[in-house]
Order: structure tokens, then sequence, then C-alpha cells
């Protein structure tokens, strides 16, 4: 579940970034390999924060490495720190970034972590199978 507020009790084992990447109102996706966590589940750009990195530096890694898309530090702005926890008690802490794409981008995925990609509303998004909570933050970062 995804707090706004950090919820009584919270133990955070990681912190981890995802990020709405925007082109002509729709955002991407990239679909999960099967055999992976939340596999075949549909979800924006994301991961795990290392050592050092600004959630804006970490952001930028992990469009490179999970899309082969170069966006510029200066493109992605950060929306809202998120808490979220899980009901097995796995809390971590999950930065929301954005930034939008002039041209319609030529995304490469990196066939270990995902197997498809795809622009759509966000609207449209919340009827797939989602990696969990992303539905949460689609409604809280476009007001749906």
């Amino acid at each position: 579940m995804l707090y706004l507020v950090e919820p009584e009790g919270f133990n955070p084992v990681l912190e981890a970034v995802g990020c709405f990447m925007e082109y002509e109102g729709d955002i991407l996706l990239l679909r999960r390999q099967d055999l992976i966590v939340e596999g075949d589940k549909w979800g924006i750009p994301s991961g795990r924060m290392e050592r050092g990195e600004t959630p804006v530096e970490s952001m930028r890694r992990e469009i490179r490495e999970e899309t082969g898309l170069e966006i510029p530090l200066n493109r992605i702005s950060y929306f809202s720190k998120t808490y979220v926890r899980y009901p097995d008690g796995y809390d971590f802490i999950y930065h929301i970034l954005h930034t939008r794409i002039d041209a319609s981008p030529k995304v490469r995925i990196d066939l270990k972590e995902h197997k498809a990609s795809r622009l759509i509303s966000p609207q449209r998004a919340l009827d797939l199978p989602m990696v969990r909570d992303t539905d949460s933050c689609i409604r809280l970062f476009y007001r749906i």
C-alpha cells in the first residue's frame, strides 16, 4: 500500500525510483518478463537507488538501463516521496519522477527484465495488469 505520510513503525529496506515518461499525453510502460518479481505486468521505468545517488540521478540511470534513452538530468523533475508497505512487512521509500519526451521514443528494452513497451494514456493504463501500486501512482500523479 502506498502512503504519502510515513506510517507508524515504517522500516524501509531500500529506496526506489519510478518515472512517468510522457509523450503527447501518453506514458511509457514496460512489460516485465514472466519469471521476475511481478512478472508479466506493466509498470513505469523504475528501480532501486544506488548508494550516493540522488533520486534524479538514479532515475536517469534506470531510464538508460531499461529503455536505452538518454534523458538529461535537467529534464527529469521530482514529484513526490511516498512510503510503500507490503502486507508481509516489506517497507521501502518510492520516489516518483516525471519527464516529457519531445520525439516518439525509440525504446530499446533490456530483454532480461522486460519483454515489451508501449505508449498509452494514463487512464487506459489503469485497465492493464500492473505492477503493484503503479495504479495508485498514476492516480496520484494524474489526479484520476
